[in-house]
């Protein structure tokens, strides 16, 4: 997928909104038809030095694209279930989080595609959001939120869930 490029249509250009449809290269409409490019797109993120944007999607994947060109720089693979949230570190611009449906969140370095550390919880992982320091990441599952600090290998979840919930937590916001 890497050299992928995104073909933009159906621009506003007052709104400078574009919808995006993944195309192999060479071709010049999308293809809704061929297997791996995914028709869901669930969640997106922008890096902090702007050059890039994730988005998780229904084929299990997080896709790493350039902002200016389009272009499908890394597909991570490796969640078990659809990823649910995507969110990029909030000074590091090559670190992404994801978390899935699966209950798994992983940290990437999008330059390289490794997974870089993860952890898994109890129940369906529906949003993340960094610490504005970034050492630590919000995990709001089906009924708990926890707190991960993802620098510690010893006790990675802490003390266990901070919150519950008799509802499902909606999105936790990143500042």
């Amino acid at each position: 997928m890497e050299g992928t490029a995104l073909l933009r249509h159906e621009c506003d250009a007052e709104l400078s909104f574009c919808c995006c449809c993944c195309v192999q290269p060479n071709q010049t409409k999308p293809n809704h038809t061929a297997n791996r490019y995914p028709v869901s797109t669930i969640a997106l993120s922008f890096s902090c030095d702007r050059t890039h944007f994730a988005s998780s999607h229904g084929d299990h994947s997080v896709k790493i694209i350039e902002f200016a060109t389009g272009v499908i720089k890394q597909q991570l693979e490796g969640h078990p279930r659809t990823p649910w949230s995507v969110k990029f570190h909030p000074k590091i611009p090559n670190i992404v989080a994801s978390g899935c449906l699966g209950s798994h969140v992983f940290l990437w370095d999008t330059n390289t595609g490794r997974r870089l550390s993860g952890v898994r919880v109890e129940s369906h992982v529906l949003s993340l959001a960094f610490h504005p320091e970034g050492n630590v990441i919000a995990i709001a599952c089906t009924e708990k939120l926890h707190l991960w600090d993802y620098t510690k290998r010893h006790d990675p979840l802490g003390a266990g869930a901070v919150s519950y919930t008799h509802l499902t937590l909606p999105t936790i916001y990143s500042v």
